[in-house]
């Protein structure tokens, strides 16, 4: 643990967490990123850290020395061992949900780049939306037949006005001779 001081505030650091003396002496808040834990005094916080730190010291000497699981005596000691166990679990947990969101947002953004970078046809056949084929008319000589018989019925109306011009021509100019 140690002391970090600023022109606005104390800080003592510990472990990763952040014990702040910003608005007195007395008042200290436990930051963490999650929330901010219940103002304690900072004796209090600094005994009790100093507490667990001398109480795993003790308890890995007594390990060491005798090679095997020290059973705690009293109430205190368990209590203190809970706590330990506690927060050694605790960044372990928080790592392996941190991995488990860094992992998922991984595979959405690799997801979001795969249909980013994919065109239309390939995003239509992902999605299932396959328009029906148009249909074709196979039999297309139903409208050629029509356009057939519509101009041989234009060239005999057009032959037939032919006639009338010539032979109206030529009773024109029958008269014409005749009335000379």
């Amino acid at each position: 643990m140690f002391l970090v001081a600023s022109r606005f505030c104390l800080r003592w650091l510990w472990n990763g967490y952040v014990v702040d003396n910003r608005i007195t002496k007395s008042d200290v808040l436990l930051l963490t990123k999650e929330k901010i834990v219940s103002p304690a005094s900072t004796q209090e916080y600094v005994a009790a850290i100093l507490g667990m730190e001398k109480f795993k010291r003790n308890i890995q000497d007594e390990e060491k020395a005798s090679r095997i699981d020290v059973e705690p005596a009293s109430e205190l000691e368990q209590a203190l061992e809970d706590i330990c166990a506690l927060e050694e679990s605790l960044p372990a947990e928080v790592m392996d949900s941190k991995q488990a969101k860094a992992k998922a947002n991984k595979l959405k953004a690799e997801e979001i780049r795969q249909k980013a970078m994919e065109s239309f046809g390939q995003t239509k056949a992902r999605e299932g939306e396959e328009e029906p084929a148009k249909v074709k008319r196979r039999e297309g000589n139903d409208s050629i037949q029509f356009l057939r018989v519509k101009s041989e019925k234009e060239l005999e109306v057009r032959k037939q006005e032919l006639k009338l011009k010539e032979s109206k021509r030529s009773k024109s100019v029958y008269l014409n001779s005749n009335e000379r």
